[in-house]
């Protein structure tokens, strides 16, 4: 029976949660967890500074969880994905190694490590995970694709493997891993690659849905949102965040590196917080309206809302002049950047179009960027996205820096510089060996960003052009 100690504390606890006051929330949380409140009764509470993004807020309180309840195998999880978030990675890896003297058979927890030593460049013990992961779940498709990525070329004879767990999956999910996995092996064989490619984006295309009449039409209202009439802005003058957009495979990963290797920069990777916080704000002053229909209908009132959440949740980044928030699909939100931070510079990725979908064909993304598993879809929305961001340089006034990826590997030293004065920073001769020395990548470019520059990529198109010729017409 509860106390009327802890009945009190629950109502301040929900109180919190009103209010939307995270540092209460956790200090709720930790009253009632000395009171020993069980994990599952505080759920809720943990639950929403993780979906919230307040990882700062959430590793504090969910560690003090996890020493009072260390079999609690979920915590585990999220505590180690808050760590990551944070750029903690050895936390999160001793954390797992934690979890394993508990949880030891259990294939989830080997692959969430390895895709943590993948991350940061150790591909030998990131592949020791992967295998533990299919001792224990020979038919685990995601560390087997997972395997492929980190043992790239190394064992092909894993390849006859892959295509009998392929004909044995029994849903889309298992079998498009196992499709990705097996073009990855095949990849110096072009027919064969594109083959497989093919059975992959298919598969993933049922799994992720994706309306491109619905999708098209948002790009152009955010066109239309911007061009009606003069917007308001907030009060926030902070210059501090640096975001990086453009199409994915675009460059947007290669640019932030060579400027995370300037001593007034940090990397802050891909982030959902200017989306995430954006969207919290606008829910209460524009109910039930999607993005992008809500723009032009917040106040400056919402908009420093907005500025001063995002400041909040990346207050772990802000530890030099500037940090880098390097989510491709900002491109969409330029003009609502611009209103939150008047005086933030956005750089603008921008990548042949024809590599550019390929590139985007080739990956695995997952969950997200649905548009990338046609070609048509690829094509249709590289189209739209083009028109948008023109739109966006030509009345910018110079808050956009436009960056030619295929530019910046024929001439880096020139390219770099004119970046660096665009953002006000002295040139520094370690921007230009970015690939040296550790670091972490969370995309799916995490291995190409640990070489010097390369031209490789440049026109790799052209050796599928058989396969992509109606679209090289179609983007011309």
């Amino acid at each position: 029976m509860e106390s009327s100690h802890s009945k009190t504390s629950y109502e301040a606890l929900k109180s919190a949660l009103i209010n939307e006051d995270s540092l209460n929330v956790a200090k709720q949380i930790e009253g009632l967890l000395a009171q020993g409140a069980s994990a599952a009764t505080l759920q809720q509470g943990l639950m929403w500074l993780y979906q919230t993004g307040r990882y700062s807020h959430f590793v504090g309180v969910m560690a003090k969880v996890m020493q009072q309840y260390p079999s609690f195998e979920s915590g585990y999880k999220f505590l180690a994905h808050s760590y990551r978030s944070l750029k903690q990675h050895t936390n999160a890896i001793n954390l797992l190694r934690q979890a394993l003297a508990y949880h030891s058979d259990k294939a989830s927890i080997h692959n969430q490590l390895g895709i943590l030593y993948r991350e940061i460049g150790e591909l030998e013990q990131a592949s020791v995970c992967f295998k533990s992961a299919l001792e224990i779940k020979p038919d685990f498709s995601e560390a087997s694709y997972n395997l492929v990525r980190a043992q790239l070329g190394k064992d092909l004879l894993h390849t006859q493997s892959l295509k009998e767990r392929f004909s044995n999956a029994e849903n889309d999910k298992d079998k498009a891993f196992y499709a990705f996995a097996i073009a990855k092996q095949l990849s110096s064989s072009p027919g064969e690659y594109v083959h497989w490619l093919h059975k992959a984006n298919e598969l993933q295309r049922k799994i992720v849905p994706f309306n491109s009449v619905v999708e098209l039409e948002a790009l152009r209202a955010i066109k239309k949102k911007f061009s009606q009439s003069k917007l308001d802005k907030s009060d926030n003058s902070s210059a501090q965040p640096i975001f990086i957009v453009g199409m994915p495979r675009s460059g947007t990963t290669l640019i932030e590196q060579i400027l995370a290797a300037h001593s007034e920069v940090t990397a802050g990777d891909e982030l959902f917080e200017f989306a995430r916080c954006s969207a919290e704000v606008a829910a209460k002053y524009v109910p039930r309206t999607a993005f992008p229909h809500w723009l032009g209908k917040i106040n400056t009132e919402a908009l420093n809302k907005v500025a001063d959440r995002y400041l909040e949740n990346t207050a772990f980044l802000q530890t030099a002049t500037y940090f880098t928030d390097k989510m491709p699909q900002n491109f969409k939100a330029v003009g609502l950047i611009h209103q939150v931070f008047p005086n933030a510079k956005v750089i603008h990725c921008r990548r042949s179009p024809m590599d550019t979908i390929w590139s985007c064909y080739e990956q695995n993304f997952g969950l997200g960027n649905g548009f990338a598993n046609s070609l048509d879809d690829l094509t249709d929305y590289y189209i739209e996205y083009d028109k948008l961001m023109s739109f966006f340089e030509d009345t910018s006034n110079g808050a956009i820096f436009t960056l030619e990826y295929e530019a910046l590997i024929a001439n880096p030293k020139k390219v770099i510089c004119e970046v660096l004065s665009f953002l006000g920073l002295d040139y520094q001769q370690s921007c230009e060996h970015f690939y040296e020395g550790s670091k972490v990548v969370h995309t799916v470019s995490d291995q190409q960003v640990r070489r010097p520059i390369y031209a490789s990529s440049v026109q790799k198109w052209r050796k599928y052009e058989t396969h992509l010729s109606p679209y090289q017409r179609k983007l011309k």
